[in-house]
């Protein structure tokens, strides 16, 4: 029998354990309300809630194969982010760029480019892939050679590298489209919803198919009024993408995960279930990242069946077959960009690529 000091210190202890883990949740309450409150920019209230304590006992103490991260979310506003986000800034040069009126003025400009040119491409458009990088893609539809080191390039490839990046994948995985009819969801859609919709025909055009139909699908898409157009309808749905329950969608050709970020750990409780009824159709998902890290991380979490519990025996019916090796994707955003937590870390939208299936 324990001596009675000893007793003491243990029941002690495990008080103290107690009424610390629950300071803990009231603080994490109290954060919760506050930070659920809209900021005056009018931005997105998103954050993550873990405090130290939480993340200790995520780690060490909870059991693994029962118990899911403690993660608050302010209610309605699940974060899924697919573009420029709070923690992505672009060099001065292209900042001040973007803010001119030079830069609607440049997209105007190609939107009505495209539009002339048009015509005079439907007769080659059935021909399959035609496009190897962004030069040869200006010189064909534009009469202009890309340069770099220019801003107003480098900006027109920031918007025009989601339409062709789409484009380029599908074209990569199959030579089936040609000429079809065919319908893609680009799940977690954000920035790629406000596009142009001049420039995300284009995808149509470079692919070659007869009809694309997109659906922007996310959180954080807008409520927009679909789009109809000979080679291109558009339409959009905020909310998160479940294929059971859009089935009135139909089942897409393909899926596209634009810049998901689906291995951060902030993301993951978010992603795995929307990846996983995905993953359950058999359509081809495509992925896009920011940089060689982005690609190890996404990469690696979609070979392994989004399946992030350490030590547990993965179910093998959950790995997906590679129908696209990862690579570098010649139709990434030039504009470069940094996280304001990694100074050293230069990214760029949709720099790298890959696709997998069920198997």
């Amino acid at each position: 029998m324990e001596s009675p000091s000893g007793l003491v210190f243990w029941v002690l202890g495990w008080t103290g354990y107690w009424v610390a883990f629950g300071a803990e949740i009231v603080w994490c309450g109290r954060r919760r309300r506050v930070l659920e409150t809209p900021p005056a920019d009018g931005g997105p209230c998103v954050t993550e809630y873990r405090t130290p304590f939480v993340n200790i006992m995520n780690r060490w103490f909870r059991p693994r194969r029962l118990c899911r991260p403690f993660t608050a979310w302010p209610s309605g506003q699940v974060p899924m982010p697919t573009y420029l986000s709070e923690a992505f800034r672009v060099s001065e040069e292209d900042r001040l760029y973007v803010k001119s009126p030079a830069a609607r003025e440049a997209v105007q400009t190609i939107c009505n480019d495209l539009k002339n040119s048009a015509r005079n491409r439907m007769v080659d458009r059935f021909n399959g892939w035609a496009y190897p990088s962004w030069s040869s893609y200006f010189r064909e539809n534009l009469s202009k050679d890309g340069d770099a080191n220019d801003a107003s390039f480098r900006h027109l490839t920031s918007v025009l590298g989601y339409p062709l990046t789409l484009a380029y994948s599908l074209a990569q995985i199959s030579e089936s489209y040609i000429g079809r009819r065919i319908t893609v969801a680009c799940v977690g859609a954000r920035a790629e919803a406000s596009i142009p919709t001049t420039l995300w025909r284009e995808a149509a055009m470079a692919l070659g198919v007869e009809k694309l139909t997109i659906i922007m699908v996310g959180p954080m898409t807008p409520d927009l009024p679909p789009v109809e157009t000979d080679e291109l309808d558009l339409c959009f749905r905020s909310g998160l993408y479940d294929p059971k329950d859009d089935s009135d969608m139909g089942t897409p050709d393909a899926l596209v995960f634009f810049n998901s970020g689906c291995s951060d750990l902030q993301w993951r409780s978010v992603w795995r279930p929307t990846l996983l009824s995905c993953f359950e159709t058999k359509v081809p998902m495509i992925f896009s990242c920011y940089d060689a890290i982005d690609l190890a991380r996404d990469y690696g979490y979609t070979c392994g069946g989004w399946q992030d519990e350490v030590g547990e025996t993965k179910d093998l019916h959950l790995m997906p077959k590679v129908i696209l090796e990862p690579e570098l994707n010649p139709f990434s955003n030039l504009m470069p960009g940094i996280y304001d937590t990694h100074e050293n870390r230069v990214i760029h939208t949709n720099q790298y690529i890959f696709a997998v299936q069920k198997r």
